[in-house]
């Protein structure tokens, strides 16, 4: 017999709690609501690839831990491709006083979000269809946001153009990820160096109930990011800076980021996508022009 509603929202207040984040219990029922929701929906629109018997942990508490380095009374976040609302939807539900944007390119996932937290009383979310690229580049977003939020979304430099332009200067970028990320903070001081960041502090942390290892990379904002970043669609994960490109780093279904594609690093990219794929042919057809060029040079 499932849990009740009264029960499971108990359920995720320890669970919180045991990550010392406090949790009232008008936050744990709203998002309890929410995830009934979710779990509703998930018949037919495949928003989430997690057991709902595990929903409580990896949605719930995992999306959570980040208010053990987000402890700020009011704040404007910005979830970067939270696919079926995580992590930004359970931190507006514990939050608030919080205003919460969250961004996806999957206009199904987006309009979801948008009923199911109006259903669940969750009254501080405004929930976006876009890229996090040409967002990035527009005037009402650009530099807008207190802090940026993403999980499951693609290796940390791909993750850090698509969030940190997004971010004022002095604001904070969270990457939810697993517990080994010491070689991925390594291979990001290139992407930190151009977009204006530093690595502030990793807190690493396991979660309550079955114990896998997670980490939150903080990220601090140290100036404007240059008008040149984020790059257009596809190339921060074909090209990330100062590195080859990565998957997310959890064991978890990945949030959908970006447009048409099939995982969480592609969909950061772009790739799948018809911007995607314009990009890739127009590249092969430089490629074959140039060696045209060279073949008549040599005749």
């Amino acid at each position: 017999m499932r849990a009740s509603p009264d029960d499971r929202a108990a359920r995720l207040q320890a669970g919180a709690g045991a990550l010392g984040v406090r949790l009232d219990a008008g936050g744990a029922a709203r998002l309890v609501a929410y995830l009934d929701l979710l779990y509703q929906a998930n018949r037919t629109l495949n928003l989430t690839r997690v057991a709902p018997d595990a929903a409580l942990e990896l949605h719930g508490v995992d999306s959570l831990a980040g208010l053990r380095v987000l402890a700020d009374p009011e704040l404007l976040v910005a979830d970067v491709g939270t696919g079926g609302g995580f992590p930004g939807v359970a931190l507006a539900a514990a939050r608030p006083a919080w205003r919460v944007t969250v961004v996806d390119s999957v206009q199904k996932k987006v309009q979801f979000v948008r009923e199911a937290v109006q259903a669940a009383g969750i009254a501080n979310v405004t929930a976006v269809w876009g890229r996090a690229e040409d967002l990035g580049r527009r005037p009402d977003f650009r530099e807008r946001f207190d802090a940026a939020v993403a999980r499951a979304l693609a290796a940390l430099p791909v993750l850090l153009e698509l969030a940190l332009p997004l971010v004022r200067p002095g604001g904070r970028v969270v990457a939810y990820k697993g517990g080994d990320v010491d070689e991925e903070v390594a291979a990001s001081a290139a992407a930190l160096q151009a977009l204006g960041g530093a690595v502030e502090a990793v807190d690493r942390f396991r979660l309550p109930w079955n114990g896998a290892p997670r980490s939150l990379v903080v990220v601090r904002k140290t100036g404007s990011t240059p008008s040149r970043y984020p790059r257009r669609a596809g190339i921060p994960h074909r090209r990330p800076l100062g590195g080859p490109a990565g998957a997310p780093g959890r064991g978890q279904a990945p949030s959908a980021g970006l447009p048409g594609a099939p995982g969480a690093a592609a969909q950061a990219a772009g790739l799948g996508s018809t911007g995607g794929l314009r990009a890739g042919q127009d590249d092969l057809g430089a490629r074959r022009r140039q060696a045209a060029t060279r073949r008549r040079r040599g005749s």
